[in-house]
């Protein structure tokens, strides 16, 4: 697909120069194609807006590339493909789950929403996107226009330190918007944005938005410009050819001017699409291609293509006689690329062949007349070459089958004879390893193991010769082994099983079908493995004993415990063994109690390991977590201007690393929030005092050790 845009909007954007959008706070344009929106930085906004409005009364199918950054946990928010008409310096203060757009209208944004930001948000866990109106980023919202939706329809997580396609297509006949990432369709919405977002205006900006918090990632997009070229299926590249050259660029808004360098000398074609070019003569050539688009980028493409020489037909052949094998050999040659197609007419009542190198029987004897012609990989077609070949009358050999043998098998008379029609007038002689040619008699152990050809050879009374071959594998016999197998534990990780000679099936209690032992198939006891080559008779089986001692029984670490920093609990542990150890040991009484006290300083994972008597141990882990006890929120506070409890006090000392804070009145609307609350809050909302009242708080907080949790409660304002 090289055109992605309607005629409409390709017309529009025909006066775009190199600098295409217009950038504001931190976005920057990074290449001819490329912006920035955000580095890896926190509480940055960025937006980039095209300079050229689109009207949506027409179709539009944009394509771009989208990198959402490298940290996944850790990383944030996101970034949006944003229609609006707030003019090319539009941004918005909000940082973070804002997206450089929060409380811009009208507005209509694709939203691709890296990070969880549960209030105001309502985001999801999971990396989502969706189509949202008029700055409100609430998933919950009637704003939001499309239910939650994973991003990407193959993986969880899109920061991935990859470049991903972005596309989204508008049909202004039927109002559907449609959106694409990386090929799979994820959104489809039927909505008028002209008359329920715009106003009645279809002439809109457009272009990108993108925002960090606390957390933060790289965070850009490039438009589209990806030049290639193909040739039509049936294509021959062949010397003095011509050879047609199909463009397949794929380009956000067209392709202005092609560039075609054929890699032979001759003059660039800056005139055809889709140009023919003849070559002189065969090898590799270099073809360089390269595309200017609208907005005045250029990119190329380097391919190597191979042109083919005329091959020139060739071949031998075996002399030989009626109803015996003629072998034809290809002997073809081309000064360029390879013969990878042959077509033989062998004169033989219409058979023909494609193989390199047939073979075929005459029936007749006589002169036979002989079509060869050949192609290269390229699709060059040799001449025919025309030539006779004279076969004599012989009649065909018989010669039975040949089963296999073990070394150790007697020896054997081989059968064959003379034709019927030619019995008492020819003689047949046995050749090859571990035959007696007087006699006929095969021994295997003077043959040797190996696959041996056996032939025999008849000679008629006018001395034409027919002969035939027969293949007879001879195996060595021998005794099959298993590497010893140690005792294991019922717990253990799967054994890979060692048989000599390779080759062999593994059978019994826990093999697995790649021929491992898997104990916890097995279970405790005595397993018998045995070793063995069906339907081959030359080796023998073998069977070993492996130990499988059992584990010990209810292994448990208890549940999980919470404790403030300084306080204590003990762990439950359970098990029956005759030892226990629970790690880490910081923080534990006695690490070798199954109930030891526990006073760590930071929430901790406790592992307890049992072990029985055997040698044989189970683990399971609880987890204690340890928070901190300087989140106390104000019940009261006086924002009257006498100084004292002025600011709403969340919580004292070190110990909270973030605390992001949302207060509601009675009714449930919102009337502050703050994504890193600093004990500052005046009990205003908009610049405007509150009135006296109890409202209703949500504070997310993150402690120093990482920890995440939510408190909820209800403070009074009293001037």
């Amino acid at each position: 697909m090289r055109k992605l845009l309607s005629t409409a909007i390709s017309c529009l954007l025909l006066s775009v120069s190199h600098a295409q959008y217009v950038t504001n706070g931190n976005a920057t344009q990074e290449s001819c194609r490329c912006y920035t929106l955000t580095t890896t930085n926190a509480d940055q906004h960025g937006t980039a807006w095209n300079i050229n409005r689109i009207d949506l009364q027409q179709n539009f199918n944009f394509y771009f590339q989208v990198f959402l950054g490298c940290a996944d946990g850790n990383g944030a928010d996101g970034m949006a493909f944003v229609l609006q008409n707030a003019g090319l310096n539009a941004i918005s203060t909000a940082t973070g789950g804002g997206m450089a757009i929060e409380g811009i209208a009208p507005l209509a944004a694709v939203t691709l929403d890296t990070y969880q930001n549960t209030s105001p948000d309502n985001d999801p866990a999971y990396d989502h996107i969706a189509i949202q109106i008029n700055g409100n980023l609430d998933h919950n919202s009637a704003n939001c226009l499309t239910p939650l939706t994973p991003i990407s329809a193959t993986s969880d997580n899109v920061e991935d330190c990859q470049n991903h396609i972005l596309r989204v297509s508008w049909d202004a006949a039927s109002k559907i918007m449609s959106v694409y990432f990386d090929g799979q369709l994820r959104l489809t919405k039927n909505y008028d944005f002209v008359a329920n977002v715009f106003g009645g205006t279809s002439q809109v900006y457009w272009g990108f938005s993108g925002a960090t918090g606390g957390l933060s990632n790289l965070q850009k997009f490039c438009t589209a410009l990806t030049p290639n070229f193909y040739f039509p299926p049936t294509q021959k590249k062949c010397v003095n050819e011509p050879i047609q050259f199909l463009d397949s660029t794929v380009s956000f808004g067209g392709v202005v001017k092609y560039y075609w360098n054929f890699g032979d000398g001759s003059p660039v074609d800056s005139v055809h699409v889709n140009p023919v070019h003849t070559y002189a003569n065969p090898g590799q050539y270099n073809v360089i291609f390269r595309v200017r688009g609208l907005d005045g980028c250029e990119e190329s493409i380097t391919r190597i293509v191979n042109i083919g020489a005329k091959p020139i037909a060739d071949f031998s052949h075996t002399e030989n006689c009626a109803t015996l094998s003629v072998q034809f050999n290809d002997l073809s040659t081309v000064t360029s690329g390879s013969v990878n197609t042959w077509y033989w007419n062998f004169d033989n009542a219409g058979l023909s062949s494609t193989l390199q190198s047939p073979s075929t029987s005459y029936t007749t004897a006589g002169t036979k007349n002989i079509v060869f012609v050949v192609k290269s990989a390229a699709g060059c077609i040799s001449d025919t070459l025309r030539r006779t070949i004279t076969i004599g009358a012989v009649t065909q050999p018989v010669f039975a089958a040949l089963s296999p043998v073990c070394t150790n098998t007697a020896a054997f008379t081989l059968t064959g004879g003379s034709p019927a029609s030619s019995a008492g007038v020819g003689t047949g002689v046995y050749s090859g390893p571990g035959v007696n040619n007087a006699t006929g008699v095969f021994t295997p152990s003077a043959a040797g193991p190996g696959t041996h050809v056996i032939t025999y050879t008849y000679t008629t009374q006018s001395g034409c010769t027919g002969s035939a071959t027969q293949n007879i594998q001879v195996t060595a016999s021998q005794n099959s082994a298993i590497d010893p197998v140690d005792a294991l534990c019922a717990n253990h990780a799967i054994v890979n099983l060692v048989g000599t000679p390779a080759g062999g099936v593994f059978t019994g209690n826990g093999v697995t079908a790649s021929g491992a032992f898997d104990p916890s198939l097995s279970g405790a006891g005595t397993q018998a493995i045995t070793y063995s080559f069906p339907g081959d008779p030359c080796i023998s089986n073998v069977t070993t004993q492996v130990v499988v001692h059992p584990l010990p029984a209810n292994v448990s670490a208890g549940p999980g415990i919470n404790i403030v920093r300084g306080g204590g609990a003990s762990l439950q542990g359970s098990g029956n063994g005759i030892s226990y150890l629970w790690t880490p040991p910081a923080g534990l009484s006695d690490p070798s109690s199954l109930v030891p006290f526990a006073n760590p300083q930071q929430t901790t994972v406790y592992t307890l390991t049992v072990q029985n008597s055997f040698g044989c141990s189970l683990s399971d882990s609880m987890t204690l977590t340890v928070t901190e006890p300087c989140l106390d929120p104000m019940k009261i506070f006086t924002p009257n201007n006498d100084g004292l409890y002025e600011k709403w006090i969340v919580f004292s000392g070190a110990c909270i690393s973030r605390v992001e804070a949302s207060v509601y009145n009675r009714y449930g609307s919102l009337v502050y929030h703050a994504g890193n609350y600093q004990n500052d809050w005046d009990g205003t909302y908009n610049g405007k005092k509150l009135p006296d009242a109890t409202y209703y708080y949500v504070l997310n907080v993150m402690d120093n050790n990482g920890i995440r949790y939510t408190k909820k409660g209800s403070v009074t304002i009293m001037r």
